[in-house]
């Protein structure tokens, strides 16, 4: 118990100490900077995550942007090819026989020959260039019906010159030929469906 007692009582030197209190003092502040440190990483990868997303958000305000004027271009272009499918129905004498409405009418060629045209959706934008060929197919077939009175001189109005420019158009004569057949099909299909519609008596057209 004395030996004890003595070496508890034993005084630390100063020097010793000194050096405990200088090792205290490092670690303290070893550990506050690496404290500061941490919070200026978070703070930094804080910042830097929300710069990623607020690019992200204009990425995707930029996006939806586009895509509502590609909406809005595909329904302008769709409205025009249906403006001009209704031209050609009122000069249509089958319509006019069977006293169809050319509106009705219009809106279901253009319905149904939208089926068949590329896409998974009524306004996927690749349909975009398919309506405005679609467009200058029906203008072709309304100049068709006014080139009769005419001999043929004008150039810009020679059938000839016209379909060369629907193959390009359309990117092939073959794809033109499916265009054609595609509208052709839509048109007698509307006309049966209608007239069924209008009188269930009525024979098909085909």
């Amino acid at each position: 118990p004395l030996l004890m007692t003595r070496k508890c009582n034993t005084k630390i030197p100063s020097e010793l100490e000194d050096l405990f209190h200088k090792v205290k003092l490092k670690i303290e502040e070893e550990f506050e900077g690496y404290v500061e440190k941490r919070l200026e990483f978070t703070k930094s990868a804080e910042k830097n995550n929300r710069r990623i997303l607020k690019t992200k958000e204009m990425e995707l305000e930029k996006k939806i942007r586009q895509a509502e004027e590609d909406k809005k271009f595909y329904n302008k272009l769709k409205k025009q090819y249906q403006e001009h499918v209704l031209k050609l129905m009122k000069t249509d004498q089958d319509l006019i026989d069977y006293n169809l409405d050319p509106d009705e009418t219009a809106q279901c060629i253009v319905d149904m020959s939208g089926k068949k045209m590329i896409g998974f959706f009524s306004w996927d934008p690749r349909r975009t260039p398919i309506y405005l060929a679609y467009t200058k197919l029906i203008q072709f077939k309304l100049k068709l019906s006014t080139l009769s009175g005419q001999d043929g001189s004008d150039v810009q109005s020679n059938p000839k010159n016209e379909l060369s420019a629907l193959r390009e158009t359309f990117g092939s004569a073959q794809a033109l030929a499916d265009a054609h057949r595609n509208f052709s099909d839509s048109v007698l299909g509307c006309f049966e469906s209608l007239t069924s519609k209008t009188d269930p008596d009525n024979e098909k057209l085909l």
